[in-house]
C-alpha cells in the first residue's frame, strides 16, 4: 500500500472511486435512483477542479498500482467557529476496506491539516452510516450533534457533525 498526493492525471481514477464506494457504502442509505445517476463525466470535472486547488489536500491509497481510496480536506465550511479545518470526503473502494488504508490516509490527511493550523477539524457523515460513524469514533472524533441535512434528488438525509483535537506540534 502506497498513500501520496494525488496529481491532476489521478482525476478520472478519484471520479470512479468516488462513485464506486457511493454506490456501495451509501446502498440502503441514499435512494438508489440517485446513486444509479452518478455520472463519471461530471466526477471527473469536479475533481480536475478540486486538484488544482492549492488550498486543499487529496491523498490517494494505492494498492497493486491502481487508486483504491481518498481523502480530501481543507479549510473548514462551516462559520462556526470552533472548526478550522475539514475532512470533506474519504472513500475507499469495499476490497480495500480493512487493511488499514482507511487509517493511512487519516493520519496523513489529519497531520497535513494539522501543518497548517487548521485544528480543530470537523466531518459530517450521514447520520445513518454506521460504518462511516464508527471510523470517525475509532479515529477519536467527538459526536457535536446535527449540523443539518443533505438533500440529494429531493430526498433528505440527516448529518451529524464529529470534532477532532489534534495534538499540537512540537
Amino acid at each position: 500500500m502506497t498513500v501520496r498526493a494525488a496529481t491532476p492525471a489521478d482525476a478520472a481514477a478519484i471520479a470512479s472511486v468516488h462513485i464506486a464506494s457511493w454506490r456501495t457504502s451509501y446502498r440502503g442509505i441514499v435512494a438508489d435512483a440517485y446513486l444509479a445517476s452518478l455520472d463519471l463525466s461530471t466526477r471527473i470535472a469536479a475533481w480536475d477542479k478540486r486538484l488544482a486547488n492549492v488550498e486543499l489536500s487529496t491523498l490517494v491509497a494505492e494498492a497493486r498500482g491502481r487508486i483504491v481510496g481518498f481523502c480530501c480536506a481543507g479549510p473548514s465550511r462551516t462559520t462556526d467557529p470552533t472548526y478550522r479545518g475539514e475532512v470533506y470526503a474519504i472513500y475507499l473502494l469495499d476490497e480495500a476496506k480493512g487493511q488499514g488504508h482507511g487509517r493511512a490516509l487519516w493520519t496523513q490527511t489529519v497531520a497535513w491539516l494539522g501543518e497548517r493550523g487548521l485544528a480543530p477539524v470537523r466531518v459530517v457523515v450521514l447520520a445513518d452510516n454506521p460504518v462511516a460513524r464508527a471510523f470517525y469514533e475509532r479515529m477519536g472524533g467527538v459526536l457535536t450533534g446535527s449540523p443539518g441535512t443533505l438533500t440529494l434528488a429531493g430526498e433528505t438525509y440527516g448529518e451529524v457533525a464529529y470534532l477532532f483535537e489534534l495534538a499540537p506540534r512540537e
